[in-house]
């Protein structure tokens, strides 16, 4: 389970609640233990309206992630994507839609500076995309990776 991307999808409010206990017991499976993973695991459906943000985030801190912003989680997610487009799993067209979804909501001065190059690119609508608009979309995600 990749205990990161569940993390910046929990900040983003785009991961299932009820999910999360399944979450923790797979913390448990992979070695990571303590009272928020315990406590975490013990939820069920019944009993999940009571389940507190400070559950979930001791739970992170336990499997040894840090307390990400939601821009330092939305960026963790367009990591992804830039890598799916790179090993050619979504088209570039379909993942500058969603690197927009995740971080279109900043303001370019707010955004690491590979994302801000990104913006030459989510406005562009079918007709104006530029013969090369693949090939750039490509060197934006290498750019991305590697900052």
């Amino acid at each position: 389970m990749d205990f990161d991307r569940v993390q910046a999808e929990w900040v983003l409010g785009r991961f299932p609640k009820d999910q999360l206990p399944e979450v923790a017991a797979q913390a448990m499976v992979a070695g990571f233990e303590g009272p928020f993973i315990l406590d975490l695991v013990g939820y069920a459906a019944p009993s999940l309206h009571r389940l507190t943000a400070a559950v979930v985030e001791g739970a992170f801190r336990e499997m040894g992630r840090p307390p990400l912003t939601e821009l330092q989680a939305a960026l963790r997610l367009a990591r992804d994507v830039a890598l799916r487009i790179l090993a050619k799993q979504t088209s570039c067209v379909a993942g500058v839609d969603e690197i927009y979804c995740l971080v279109g909501r900043w303001e370019d001065a707010d955004r690491p500076l590979a994302l801000r190059n990104f913006s030459e690119v989510f406005s562009l609508e079918d007709v104006d995309r530029p013969e090369g608009f693949d090939q750039r979309v490509v060197e934006l995600c290498r750019e991305l990776l590697a900052e």
